[in-house]
């Protein structure tokens, strides 16, 4: 059964998602829940959260992955989407279902094809214009704006 597998990331500095070669490995981030129940053809999506780089990328798009193997709990692939610092802001259905709180599931949302076969389509309409690889450079965690705002 497909799924899509949603998470928000508070990092990006290389280690989770990593890339390795042509291929982008998810290992050490999401353990218990994303890494260890994905399988060939799921698909794994890195949204900004509040803490990344103070808010900037909140609800973007960092990265995207479809799952080729999981050689022991780490799903590889090198068919993926990495964004970084060129994420991308997400409208309409998309941003609505990013947006589903993500704690019930121990930090990540699963949308299994069945179920949301529109919020697939859309995904998949988003991802055909894309080109496959790296796109953006790693978010620097280390450059605060001038302006924090209260919630940092």
């Amino acid at each position: 059964m497909r799924k899509i597998c949603v998470y928000v990331m508070t990092h990006d500095n290389g280690f989770a998602p990593r890339l390795k070669r042509d291929t982008l490995i998810l290992h050490g981030c999401k353990k218990y829940n994303i890494e260890k129940n994905t399988q060939n053809g799921d698909w794994i999506v890195g949204v900004g959260g509040r803490q990344l780089a103070y808010g900037k990328y909140d609800g973007m798009l960092i990265y995207a992955m479809k799952v080729e193997e999981n050689q022991n709990n780490a799903p590889q692939s090198s068919t993926f989407y990495y964004f970084g610092d060129k994420a991308i802001k997400l409208k309409g259905r998309l941003r609505k279902f990013i947006r589903k709180d993500p704690t019930k599931h121990r930090g990540c949302n699963y949308f299994h094809y069945e179920k949301y076969k529109y919020l697939f389509s859309d995904f998949e309409e988003l991802m055909k214009n894309k080109k496959v690889g790296m796109i953006g450079d790693f978010i620097d965690q280390s450059k605060k704006p001038k302006a924090c705002p209260t919630s940092c």
